[in-house]
């Protein structure tokens, strides 16, 4: 029996007597009042010694019943029933245990004592529900009592700072299990962020502790974000209490955390978080600007971002006043950028969205629209989605937004997709159909821009066969006959591309396009006809071409617009013309229709380009030598004569130019100085341009190239001229003049004029210039001159002819070379021959002859077999320390070189002569080389060789 259970008594009249007459005088006494205190100490006592009596048994049903039987009763102290409750406090630490008290009476009376007003009761029975929620088994039972909002209010308990923290802990355990969801449904949630309000630093503390672990779980995480806990949260960032500051940081770190693990976030919980966006608060607005930002790093997130008004809204945070929110938004903003551009995957799928943004009402949103265009533009799997769509005509729609930055962005997207479209051939296949639908676009922005891709994809020689294959052609033909005259120029640049490859000449001859070409070059807009010349000069560079044109009808209109009241059309169609004239048909047709006089008469234009490229045309047509003839015999050559004394530069290097090539021909270098302006050519080697003096020494050089002209000019005074030229400030002329000269000095009369004007020392100092090609050219020019006996020995007298030997240590080898060939061709002579070896030279060809350059060890083998030809000379040579070296050199190069022919002709001339074949016999793998290379393809001269050895041993 328990012990607080007994049998009903007979009623005591003496104690009903005193209980219900308690106002009574006399010798009465209140039993009760005087053994209650006795009996709470008793059973105070009874309790101590069952909880001692028990302590090492299991909580069994009758030991839990007993200590249920305590709870409901008054006259059983708060002190009993706390001994009670720390009893199954610790007993309470397994599961079975805590099973047991929970499916006992002992746990309803728990759940009572929570509302009790004493406070260290309200404490031991909170502990006890603490531990009891640990175990997972409990929380079912522990839901059902709805004991949530009881202990929520104790959390915010005033009177006991370690009865909250409990509370709260008991709290946590019950989220932990299968809670969490209880108490997202019940009001449990409002009243935790009523908390976060509360004027007591500990309770707001404990209130973001508990909002923590209410995020922590995947069914409780939306409805925190749907509630005001973010912002509540936020507001607490900035708490004067640090403790709570600190708890508030970390609610939010595991909201945010919690939101970058999961998996996928779906369109409610991103719903939440825009609605965070419209936030009063800024730190609440940088907060989800923070959270857009993890969401866009998952591809699955992003494509629910741009379904919703997420990009809209942040772009809307640009504009705001706080510098932390515009900064959020801005990152945020760039790492969708980031996405979009590096996830061409999703192109697909997110393209159609994104055009959505570009309609948008805010020009910040239509820029930012465009620039993801032109970033999934960089990816070449990208392009055939973006061309697919409608992306290149909103694109070019917004060319003409009244916001410079939108329009920006807009080109700059267009350039994108151009780009790729130009770098990425391999992809025509695929939009070339796209882009041909754009041609005939409604819209003439879109089709002047996909006119313009056509002419990007047909500068590729892989990709024009299929623009070919196409109907390239006939969609370009169509826009010729635009209402817009720069459309039809876009077309023009386009089929000039194509008419760049004769494939794509002959492709749009076939089309039967020529006549509208034609047509266009009596359009009334000048960058039409323009442009219809430049294709037409495109077009006659193939002759099959040119043959075509010329036979057309519509040619006469060609040269009919020699005449145009435009500059910029005449030079379109003199470059026709010139291209026409480098074929010998087409020149023969320019003059058969009689425009001669028409294109002299340009000489006199008003337009300096105009009179220039006349004069290019004049050179292109008397290349052929029947023309040259008949522009001799016109009456309009002087004209083109009278331009050497023009005033612009460069119309004065064309008209030099074009009497270059005219004076090639004799005849045609004999009309030049016939019209006796030879002094006015030499005159101009004083201008002021570098270019005319050079050109006018190459025109020199070609009229001296004829002997007949070449006396007249050295009987000309102005010759002088010339030769004060070699040391002009310019290296290109100082060139021009040495190569004038050369020519010059082929002829004996040219090299003595140039020795008797005493200029030999200008030119050898030349030898030492900075500029390798006039040391190189400088050699040609001494070659020519000693080419001729009598210069040679003038030459050879002069005290500048070390220099020439000085190049020989040259740093570069093509001034070796240069200078090995002028020695060779010195050598040849016994004169020059003997003042090489006077001078020691020897010692620089053994140099030459251990180069790593092949063509000095080649060049060096010619000089010594010039050399070595001279019995007289052999001596000096076979005496010097380099002997031996020249002649393992001579045999090396015989067996291994691929000009070996060289060495063995050195080789036989040194054995020609008897002291030469001693020497070599006295070198005994001379012979074994020898006899190696009479089996080679060079058998013939080695055994001559070796004849010659055998016959001065015999003759010994």
């Amino acid at each position: 029996m328990n012990p607080l259970t007994r049998q009903d008594t007979r009623p005591s009249i003496h104690s009903w007597w005193s209980d219900s007459n308690p106002g009574l005088r006399g010798p009465t006494i209140n039993l009760h009042a005087v053994a209650k205190p006795l009996m709470r100490r008793m059973y105070h006592r009874q309790v101590l010694e069952f909880i001692r009596e028990n302590c090492d048994s299991p909580l069994s049903r009758d030991v839990l019943e007993t200590y249920s039987s305590y709870f409901p009763w008054d006259y059983v102290s708060h002190g009993t029933k706390i001994a009670i409750l720390s009893e199954l406090t610790n007993r309470t630490e397994s599961d079975v245990e805590a099973c047991a008290v929970v499916d006992s009476p002992v746990f309803y009376h728990i759940a009572q004592m929570l509302r009790w007003p004493d406070i260290e009761t309200r404490r031991a029975s909170c502990v006890l529900l603490r531990n009891l929620a640990s175990h997972e088994c409990t929380v079912p039972a522990i839901l059902e009592l709805n004991l949530l909002e009881q202990l929520v209010s104790l959390v915010g308990e005033e009177e006991d700072s370690e009865l909250t923290q409990v509370a709260q802990e008991a709290l946590c355990h019950i989220a932990q299990r299968d809670g969490a969801q209880a108490i997202v449904e019940s009001p449990v949630l409002d009243h935790v962020l009523g908390l976060l309000e509360s004027p007591r630093g500990a309770v707001r503390g404990r209130a973001c502790d508990l909002v923590e672990k209410f995020a922590q779980h995947d069914s409780t995480l939306p409805a925190i974000l749907k509630s005001k806990a973010c912002v509540l949260l936020m507001s607490l960032w900035l708490d004067e209490d640090f403790g709570v500051a600190q708890s508030a940081e970390d609610a939010l770190s595991c909201i945010a955390q919690r939101l970058e693990d999961a998996p996928a976030v779906d369109v409610k919980t991103l719903d939440h978080v825009l609605v965070l966006l419209e936030s009063s608060n800024p730190d609440v607005k940088r907060w989800a600007c923070s959270r857009m930002e993890v969401f866009s790093r998952r591809e699955s997130t992003l494509s629910a971002m741009l379904e919703s008004e997420a990009c809209v809204r942040m772009m809307s945070l640009l504009r705001h006043e706080h510098p932390g929110v515009i900064w959020s938004a801005q990152i945020a903003l760039s790492c969708i950028s980031r996405m979009l551009d590096d996830a061409p995957a999703i192109v697909e799928k997110m393209l159609e969205r994104v055009l959505d943004l570009i309609k948008s009402s805010d020009p910040k949103v239509r820029k930012w629209a465009c620039d993801r265009v032109g970033g999934l533009a960089r990816h070449e799997s990208s392009l055939p989605a973006i061309l697919g769509s409608r992306a290149c005509e909103w694109l070019v729609s917004l060319l003409s937004d009244e916001h410079p930055g939108v329009i920006r962005s807009a080109r700059n997207a267009l350039s994108r997709v151009s780009q790729m479209l130009d770098n990425a051939p391999a992809i025509v296949s695929k939009v070339l159909n796209r882009i041909w639908d754009l041609i005939e676009s409604p819209n003439p922005e879109v089709r002047r821009w996909a006119c313009d891709r056509v002419g990007g994809l047909a500068r590729h020689e892989s990709t024009l066969p299929t623009i070919l294959e196409s109907k390239a052609c006939v969609g370009l033909v169509s826009l010729l006959c635009d209402t817009h005259s720069d459309i039809i120029w876009s077309a023009l640049s386009v089929l000039t591309d194509i008419a760049r490859k004769l494939e794509g000449a002959q492709a749009i001859v076939k089309s039967k396009v020529l006549d509208v070409i034609f047509a266009l070059l009596e359009s009334s807009y000048l960058e039409v006809r323009q442009q219809a010349w430049i294709l037409i000069g495109t077009l006659v560079c193939y002759e099959s071409i040119l043959l075509t044109v010329l036979e057309s009808k519509a040619f006469v209109r060609l040269l009919s617009l020699l005449q145009d009241a435009h500059p910029q059309v005449v030079q379109s169609v003199i470059k026709a013309l010139s291209q026409i004239a480098e074929k010998l048909d087409g020149a023969q047709a320019i003059v058969e229709l009689s425009v001669l006089d028409d294109v002299f008469a340009l000489l006199e234009s008003l337009y300096s380009e105009v009179r220039q490229q006349t004069c290019t045309l004049i050179g292109k047509l008397v290349h052929h030598e029947s023309i040259l003839l008949t522009v001799l015999e016109s009456k309009s050559f002087a004209r083109l004569l009278s331009l050497l004394q023009d005033a612009r530069p460069q119309v004065v290097q064309s008209v030099i130019e074009a009497l270059s090539q005219i004076a090639e021909k004799l005849d045609g270098a004999q009309a030049i100085v016939e019209l006796s302006v030879l002094d006015d050519i030499f005159a101009l080697l004083e201008s002021l341009y570098s270019e005319v003096r050079q050109q006018t020494c190459t025109l020199i050089g070609k009229l001296v190239h004829h002997k007949s002209i070449l006396l007249t000019v050295l009987e000309s005074k102005s010759f002088v001229r010339l030769l004060s030229l070699l040391q002009d400030a310019r290296p290109q002329v100082v060139q021009s003049v040495i190569e004038a000269l050369s020519q010059i000095a082929e002829k004996l009369d040219g090299a003595q004029a140039i020795v008797e004007l005493s200029v030999l020392d200008d030119i050898f100092a030349l030898l030492e210039s900075s500029y390798l090609e006039i040391r190189q050219q400088t050699c040609t020019l001494i070659g020519k001159l000693v080419h001729h006996k009598s210069i040679l020995l003038t030459v050879l007298e002069s005290k500048s002819f070390a220099r020439l030997l000085s190049l020989l240590q040259d740093a570069r080898p093509q001034v070796v070379q240069s200078a090995t060939k002028v020695l060779s061709r010195i050598a040849k002579k016994l004169e020059g021959a003997q003042a090489i070896v006077k001078a020691k030279a020897l010692d620089n060809v053994s140099e030459l002859i251990e180069s790593s350059c092949w063509s000095i060890r080649f060049l060096a083998c010619i000089l010594i077999d010039a050399l070595v030809h001279h019995e007289s000379i052999l001596p000096a040579i076979l005496e010097s320390k380099t002997c031996e070296g020249l002649m393992a050199f001579l045999l090396r190069e015989a067996t291994t070189s691929t000009y070996s022919i060289f060495a063995l002709c050195a080789l036989r001339e040194i054995s020609k002569w008897p002291i030469g074949a001693v020497i070599l016999i006295d070198m005994p793998v001379m012979f074994e080389g020898l006899q190696e290379l009479c089996q080679s393809s060079n058998y013939v001269v080695a055994s001559l060789i070796l004849d010659d050895l055998a016959r001065v041993r015999s003759a010994q």
